[in-house]
């Protein structure tokens, strides 16, 4: 009979996971440094996690989900994004504090509770941020958005479909200049040198700073008809 995992190594399960999608395998230190714990804890918990047959450990290389592992990671990842999904629409949490909220309960929902709020949500593809949901069979939606950053050309227009979750800094900031998913941006000018690029959105300029034109992530306008909703229309 195949032992529960607990709520602790669900967390460490889904840390390792994004992780290695950047570096195939995840290193000891970057996974204690996310979890804020020691590297003695790490170990322990990745040993307990080999045993149990969710990673592999290769000395000198780290740690890598087995495609069980992989099936639970998954499977929290679809439980933080349909959590975000809830706070943002139905209790009307705004977009940058819903992301640490969902990452304090994503690994004590149950089954039954995540086909409700799915149901409730009318089984959305994306969370508030723009990123695709899993479904139920582990599937996501196919996307073809990129960082503006490397696709921006002067009178190009694009709508804003993604957008980093990881900074509460940055999203306040986008939602006071109002771009938000599914808005509208044209490029006007590039300046080089690392310097800003301009856009225009809802008839204002805004000077954007290369760091942040690398974590907004866009589609051409002629190619946007799998966008997410925007903000507005998600309300």
């Amino acid at each position: 009979m195949e032992v529960k995992l607990s709520h602790t190594l669900r967390d460490y399960v889904t840390t390792i996971h994004k992780l290695e999608r950047r570096n195939v395998w995840a290193q000891t230190r970057q996974i204690a440094e996310r979890l804020g714990v020691t590297d003695a804890a790490v170990t322990q918990a990745v040993n307990r996690l080999s045993e149990m047959q969710y990673v592999r450990h290769r000395k000198y290389k780290g740690v890598q989900l087995t495609p069980k592992g992989r099936r639970i990671a998954i499977e929290m990842i679809r439980h933080h994004r349909l959590l975000e999904t809830f706070l943002f629409e139905i209790l009307k949490m705004p977009w940058d504090m819903i992301h640490d909220e969902a990452e304090k309960l994503q690994a004590y929902i149950s089954p039954e509770f995540e086909r409700r709020i799915d149901a409730l949500l009318g089984h959305p593809r994306f969370d508030p941020h723009g990123t695709p949901i899993p479904g139920p069979d582990g599937e996501m939606e196919p996307v073809s958005y990129q960082p503006l950053l490397e696709v921006a050309e002067v009178g190009q227009r694009f709508i804003l479909q993604r957008v980093s979750d990881r900074d509460p800094k940055l999203l306040r900031y986008l939602e006071d200049l109002k771009l938000t998913l599914g808005t509208e941006l044209e490029v006007v000018e590039i300046h080089p040198f690392d310097g800003p690029i301009i856009v225009s959105a809802n008839g204002q300029r805004h000077v954007l700073g290369r760091q942040l034109a690398r974590r907004i992530f866009v589609v051409p306008v002629t190619s946007a008809s799998q966008a997410p909703a925007s903000r507005s229309d998600q309300s």
